[in-house]
């Protein structure tokens, strides 16, 4: 979990310190979103290679591995020569970050049985205070998921069949969740008459609602696939990279031009009509599952 988190938090790591890259190299804004694309590309690289590395020659030394080198290339992202060394160690850390990614439900399934499983004018150090509220959304998060892990538990005892679609009742929550949370925190904070507090608690339901979804989908995957959840979950690492890394570059753009509320106003109206894939999977992932011969039927 702790491999998990360094990875995500490597991730988004330089979106902070763009106006320092773009002085420190004279470089444009543009340019400099791409330490943060570059890395997701890596994503994308990383999970071809160790998912199904991981399931012929074994997990732990993979996980040693990838680990050691994506140290090695974040540490030449801390002291680049030049532009071409950032970029370059940026792409690489990626591609070793997305090892425990693609590994770790691989790892999980081996483990358990896998038929149950800059609008307020606030300097940057305080600026970040809100994110807190997004720490603490995950710990909901967590609770809830841990909570529904119980109840899942304790029903398996009494003799009831867990089906993989179990798992989309979280998804349900989050999926709906995410617009109204994203309208709340990007609506309330265009404001600055609104108090601060009003768009951190958006962004703490909105985090929680990414955990719902994260976990619950990658729970799912885990328990349909069973020994392809790895190369699986490699999969699908490399559509969520392939689509997230150019959302650096324009995004910026994006409020710029629309501004924050009608900015938000689109993401959330773009996830609403998403949000009905975990009913639907809740509803015939059976069905869809029994096509395939690599799911558990």
């Amino acid at each position: 979990m702790l491999l998990l988190a360094n990875g995500s938090i490597a991730s988004s790591i330089t979106a902070g310190n763009t106006q320092s890259i773009t002085e420190e190299f004279g470089i444009s804004n543009v340019a400099a979103q791409l330490t943060t694309s570059l890395f997701l590309l890596g994503f994308c690289a990383g999970p071809l290679l160790f998912g199904p590395l991981s399931e012929f020659y074994g997990r732990q030394w993979l996980l040693h591995l990838t680990f050691i080198l994506y140290f090695f290339f974040t540490c030449l992202t801390a002291w680049p020569p030049n532009l071409g060394s950032l970029l370059v160690g940026r792409f690489l850390a990626g591609c070793f970050a997305a090892g425990p990614f693609a590994i770790g439900p691989g790892v999980l399934a081996d483990l358990w049985d896998k038929l149950f499983q800059e609008l307020r004018g606030w300097n940057t150090a305080v600026s970040q205070l809100p994110v807190l509220g997004q720490a603490v959304g995950a710990v909901f998060g967590f609770l809830m998921v841990f909570d529904h892990t119980r109840r899942r538990k304790a029903k398996a005892n009494t003799g009831r069949e867990m089906l993989p679609e179990d798992h989309m009742v979280l998804a349900m929550i989050g999926g709906v969740g995410f617009p109204i949370s994203m309208l709340w925190l990007c609506w309330s904070a265009k404001y600055n008459s609104v108090h601060w507090i009003v768009p951190t608690a958006g962004g703490t339901v909105l985090a929680t609602c990414l955990m719902l979804i994260h976990v619950s989908c990658f729970s799912y995957i885990t328990d349909a696939y069973a020994d392809y959840a790895a190369s699986v979950i490699a999969a699908n690492i490399i559509a969520r990279c392939i689509s997230g890394a150019g959302a650096p570059l324009f995004t910026r753009q994006m409020f710029d031009a629309l501004g924050v509320g009608n900015g938000g106003s689109l993401i959330a109206g773009v996830a609403a009509p998403l949000a009905v894939i975990p009913f639907l999977f809740y509803r015939y992932g059976h069905t869809i599952r029994s096509r395939s011969k690599y799911a558990l039927a």
